[in-house]
């Protein structure tokens, strides 16, 4: 064989073999492709599905926080009711012990007078 054909014999292998494996990295790289947009996909779903979550969530955290709010509400309220019960309250003890300081001043009177009108009644009836 000449100089001539093995060359051309051995550039016919290496461009056969160069051809061969650039098929094979293009089939590679085209089922890597495939491969990644499919995990891409999967990926695009789990967050579609973990947002649609989150919207469930922000929804039900609305809710409590409107439950919560009008908790505070009434919350309020009831320690506004306290308080005034509790005015209400030193108020009437107020009076009820301002009561019984005049009830036994005038039974105390009261006393007095008997007392007096006893003595009188003795002097009277000597």
């Amino acid at each position: 064989m000449s100089k001539e054909k093995i060359d051309k014999s051995y550039k016919d292998e290496i461009l056969a073999a160069m051809t061969s494996g650039f098929n094979t990295v293009m089939e590679h790289i085209v089922d890597l492709r495939e491969k990644m947009d499919l995990g891409f996909e999967q990926v695009n779903a789990r967050i579609d599905r973990l947002e649609e979550r989150m919207d469930r969530l922000e929804a039900r955290m609305d809710k409590i926080e409107g439950r919560m709010d009008r908790l505070e509400i009434r919350i309020d309220r009831l320690e506004r009711e306290i308080s005034e019960i509790k005015v209400s309250i030193d108020r009437i003890e107020e009076r009820t012990l301002e009561d019984d300081n005049a009830l036994n001043k005038e039974v105390a009177d009261l006393k007095r007078r008997v007392g007096f009108l006893e003595k009188k009644l003795e002097l009277v009836s000597r």
